[in-house]
């Protein structure tokens, strides 16, 4: 403290600068951390019982270096846009939609729900994209590093197809395709259903 106190004001400014940022990141490092926790509770509720808690907390927690390997589907410029998805995903709207397909799936294609499902999925998807890029000529680039990434999954780090299995994300996929070409005989508008409101809650920077 007397350092400080004795330093002349551009030192003192630098100092305090730097403290700042190191706050920051520390703060950065927190919210990831509480973020993890949450992903891990809620997968919980929803994976089997097969001891691999603490597995899927090492996941999420290293889940920005492993998703530093998908790069390789991406050019340069497509990845700095796509390895946010990589690196946050899932977030709460998706995971509550990733849940309810997975219980829509024993009713196949023509179920209730399935269209719906389907129309929900897309306007999520639209509005994912949305915020990615406005750029058609990046939008092209992303389209293809994502549609490479998803055709090879089978090579993907073990800790990331841990994750997208936990989503059932092979069962999803397959599930929307068959509705998207499914008769289209129910027309009925797109209505808000209700949200689970307890698993699918996951803790927001504060």
């Amino acid at each position: 403290m007397r350092t400080l106190l004795d330093a002349d004001p551009a030192t003192l400014t630098a100092r305090l600068r730097a403290r700042r940022e190191e706050l920051t990141r520390e703060q950065e490092s927190l919210v990831r951390a509480d973020r993890a926790i949450a992903l891990v509770e809620e997968t919980l509720l929803h994976a089997p019982d097969d001891g691999m808690g603490l597995s899927r907390l090492a996941d999420v927690i290293e889940a920005r270096r492993e998703a530093a390997s998908m790069s390789r589907y991406f050019s340069d410029d497509a990845w700095e846009v796509a390895k946010h998805f990589y690196e946050d995903w899932p977030t709460a709207n998706w995971i509550a939609l990733y849940r309810d397909i997975a219980a829509a799936i024993p009713e196949g294609a023509g179920g209730a729900h399935a269209e719906y499902l389907l129309r929900r999925w897309n306007l999520l998807a639209q509005a994912l994209w949305r915020d990615m890029t406005s750029d058609p000529g990046l939008s092209r680039k992303l389209h293809d590093g994502f549609r490479r990434a998803w055709r090879d999954r089978e090579h993907w780090p073990e800790a990331l197809k841990r994750r997208f299995a936990d989503y059932r994300m092979n069962e999803v996929a397959a599930f929307l395709g068959s509705v998207s070409i499914a008769p289209l005989n129910r027309r009925a508008p797109l209505q808000v259903a209700p949200e689970r409101d307890d698993s699918t809650r996951l803790a927001s920077p504060r």
